[in-house]
């Protein structure tokens, strides 16, 4: 679903801290990456290094393919309004910024820019305006994020996860970069949700100020995903040809799941399966709503067969493991994952429970209703009315402080 920019929305402090942070995570990335391939590359691990760069530019190449796109389909819309200085540059600049990979820092660039003016520097009225060009714009750098980190970030966790199981070494880099991962991965998606309701009006905002509610959907993408990933890295130990017969699998059922709900998120035939391959590759490591409406019965076909999967996934690779090498953690990893995903489906549910924003949207309101009631009721009467005759009430026979039951 993406965001429209006739939606206003709201934009707080609080967005732009996220927006912020999420750049400093992008950087950090970056960093990383270098540090890595550095590592690789003195370490001799040539293997690993190509591995590891052609993960790294497949996903640059296939983020700026999507924020072009994403560029060219709002400057063909009629209500299309150039706001930012990277949407007020000349086709030819922007194609030359996205070539040598710059699209994403443009974009965060932007979207700071905009957010500092919305919430330090714009007036009332100006604020107005303001709110919905920086939903949209951080709308779209959000979701560029999320197909950022899944295709991406989640292969580099499983590649370092893979060489340390094979290894039996720690190297402290790599270990930074894993929980770097981690930290990313479930920001990315915490952010992207948040901006998503942001942006459109009729929904509910996720109160980050209690804290609790964020932290319950942080951590139920947290275990969901680092379940997904051990389960893929095990298998990946015994056999590239196996888990590449299941990713190809599975990406294809997700990739026709996306077609049978009718995606309609970028409008262009070609463009929209570019969309839909991405979406299937997010959802074979983590659940991504595809397509607006209710998402209950989706969530539970979705989690059951990721669920079975993962226990094929464990199995295969238990029979076929080097018994050798992996008994100290086999039965941990039997168990352990399986209870990691079910632990995550379950935070999920508390959170739609206790914390979803239409939780919080329906207390006041079932609570204001309950006042108007009672103030409808008016004052306590000791009579009871029966059509035109009345009786006492119970209240005014014999004790008025006792009732008698019907049993008695």
């Amino acid at each position: 679903m993406k965001a429209k920019r006739d939606n206003q929305g709201t934009y707080s402090g609080r967005d732009f801290a996220f927006t912020c942070f999420g750049f400093v995570l992008f950087m950090f990335d970056v960093v990383l990456d270098i540090k890595v391939s550095v590592g690789f590359y003195q370490e001799g691990d040539y293997a690993s290094l190509i591995v590891f760069v052609l993960i790294i530019g497949f996903s640059s190449m296939a983020i700026q393919v999507f924020s072009w796109i994403f560029f060219q389909v709002d400057r063909q819309k009629d209500d299309y309004v150039p706001v930012t200085w990277a949407e007020k540059l000349s086709v030819r600049q922007r194609a030359a910024l996205h070539v040598i990979q710059l699209g994403m820092v443009v974009r965060y660039i932007a979207a700071i820019k905009l957010g500092y003016m919305v919430t330090f520097c714009s007036t009332t009225t100006d604020k107005a305006s303001l709110v919905r060009f920086v939903n949209f714009v951080s709308h779209d750098l959000k979701l560029l994020s999320v197909f950022e980190t899944s295709s991406e970030t989640i292969p580099q966790m499983i590649l370092m996860l893979y060489i340390f199981l094979q290894s039996n070494k720690v190297d402290y880099v790599q270990c930074v970069n894993f929980g770097g991962g981690f930290l990313t991965v479930t920001n990315s998606v915490v952010n992207y949700h948040m901006s998503l309701r942001a942006t459109l009006t009729e929904k509910k905002q996720l109160k980050v100020r209690h804290f609790c509610p964020w932290l319950v959907y942080f951590g139920w993408n947290l275990l969901l995903l680092a379940s997904r990933i051990v389960a893929v890295t095990l298998l990946t130990s015994v056999s590239f040809c196996y888990i590449g017969f299941n990713f190809l699998c599975v990406w294809a059922a997700f990739l026709l799941w996306a077609w049978k709900k009718n995606t309609k998120l970028i409008g262009r035939p070609k463009s929209e399966w570019l969309y839909r391959a991405m979406a299937a590759l997010i959802l074979y490591f983590n659940w991504f709503n595809v397509a607006e409406g209710r998402t209950l019965g989706r969530c539970i076909i979705y989690h059951s067969f990721i669920f079975v999967d993962n226990l094929t996934l464990l199995v295969v690779w238990y029979i076929f493991r080097d018994t050798h090498d992996t008994d100290g953690y086999a039965m941990h990893a039997l168990i352990g994952v399986p209870a990691m995903y079910l632990s995550g489906v379950l935070c999920r549910g508390v959170y739609y429970w206790r914390f979803h924003p239409k939780v919080w949207m329906e207390k006041p309101n079932n609570s204001q209703e309950d006042n108007e009631k009672l103030q409808n009721l008016g004052p306590p009467s000791d009579e009871i009315s029966l059509g035109d005759e009345s009786v006492p009430s119970l209240l005014t026979v014999g004790d008025s402080n006792t009732v008698s039951s019907p049993a008695q």
